[in-house]
């Protein structure tokens, strides 16, 4: 999965837009950036991201169990094996919300929907034999012949495992 990072068209609209947006910058740009090079899960954020159609089947496809399906899907896509992304400057344009209500109402999805996912998949996380990091040697990117892969950070290097063996 490729996950793009948010641009926020109307940021300047309001103090309120103002902070969401400084707030979802953090998110990404530090969060899922730090978290993609030290090899560490992250979250498919919903939009501005590419998955391969067989990754969500070998994940269990959408599921309705939870109010963050999204959420949802890439923990369990990461513990299948599959390698996530994170592009800091591929932006995908994007609108926060502009009225207090509206924002509440997000965020509390948003929170309900990441307590229901830790009650689903953490006994998962925790019954498995995973270190925090999901570095793969048999990573589903494609490179170009003669290239060598990106390489992997010292923290990935050091906790490096193979989740599941590559089909093919």
């Amino acid at each position: 999965m490729v996950q793009a990072r948010w641009g926020h068209i109307n940021e300047n609209y309001s103090l309120l837009t103002k902070i969401q947006s400084i707030l979802l910058d953090g998110h990404f740009v530090l969060e899922h950036g730090g978290r993609n090079r030290a090899g560490l899960f992250f979250n498919f954020n919903g939009t501005a991201g590419i998955w391969r159609r067989e990754a969500i089947s070998d994940a269990g496809g959408w599921q309705h169990d939870t109010l963050t399906e999204d959420l949802d899907l890439s923990y369990r896509a990461q513990l299948r094996g599959w390698r996530f992304i994170f592009l800091h400057d591929l932006v995908a344009p994007a609108e926060v919300p502009v009225e207090m209500n509206a924002f509440k109402s997000q965020q509390h999805r948003w929170a309900k929907g990441s307590i229901q996912t830790c009650r689903k998949v953490l006994p998962q996380i925790l019954r498995s034999n995973l270190p925090g990091a999901v570095c793969h040697r048999h990573d589903r990117r494609e490179t170009p012949a003669g290239k060598e892969p990106a390489a992997e950070s010292s923290y990935a290097q050091r906790n490096r495992h193979d989740v599941r063996e590559d089909p093919s």
